[in-house]
């Protein structure tokens, strides 16, 4: 089609020719790459600046977590009983069996009951007050796993740059499987793709442009980047 517009890139061609070396690269070859080192010593260094931080975080996260278990162990069984009571209240049918069982209850509740911590403290507490630890140290949880999480932002986000330079220098197809993608994208007949989508009561166009975006390989910003400069983005 002579009138078909002539700018139509070949996604597959461009990076066959820019990044060539690409196609032959498993991770271990990738990882060698002195970028991917670079990156590599940025991780470990943002790992080694926050390890001890993070060790102490950690430390006090999982502190909290066991007195957390302590004291639900606890929390747990004794609304568990209070509930019972409680349903034995609701279906009694004297009022002086449910004025009883009422008073079994507040007794119950008033009773002191032994938490036993991780480092062998005790604490006596009442049914409402326990409630009331429970929920101060679960807060004091919820806190801490925060500041582990701000403690570790280096450290993820250098591991994230790491996974995604992987990812944009690795393909999951062989040579042989690639080939066979240029050829066919190399072969095609210029001409106005499109796919009906019932269902979303579409017709889309896209491939006529686009050619090979449904194809089981990934072109990354980096793979359409000229060498020597800087991903877009």
């Amino acid at each position: 089609m002579e009138d078909f517009p002539g700018a139509v890139e070949d996604p597959l061609q461009r990076v066959s020719e820019q990044r060539q070396v690409n196609f032959g690269y498993i991770k271990k070859d990738v990882e060698k790459n002195p970028d991917y080192a670079a990156l590599k010593q940025a991780y470990e260094k943002a790992y080694q600046d926050s390890k001890a931080r993070a060790d102490e975080a950690r430390r006090k996260l999982d502190d909290s977590v066991a007195r957390l278990l302590a004291v639900q162990s606890v929390f747990t069984d004794r609304r568990a009983y209070v509930n019972a009571l409680t349903y034995e209240l609701e279906t009694s049918t004297s009022a002086s069996a449910k004025a009883s069982k009422q008073r079994e209850i507040n007794e119950y509740k008033n009773q002191q009951a032994t938490v036993e911590f991780p480092d062998g403290s005790k604490k006596e507490i009442q049914l409402p007050a326990t409630d009331e630890t429970y929920n101060e140290i679960r807060d004091e949880r919820t806190q801490l796993s925060l500041e582990l999480g701000d403690v570790l932002k280096p450290v993820t986000a250098a591991r994230a740059k790491m996974d995604e330079y992987v990812a944009d220098h690795m393909v999951d197809l062989t040579p042989a499987q690639i080939e066979g993608l240029k050829k066919k994208t190399s072969d095609w007949d210029p001409t106005i793709v499109q796919i009906n989508v019932a269902d979303a009561n579409i017709v889309d166009r896209c491939e006529s442009c686009h050619m090979g975006a449904r194809e089981p390989l990934k072109i990354t910003p980096a793979a359409m980047t000229p060498k020597g400069e800087k991903k877009a983005g």
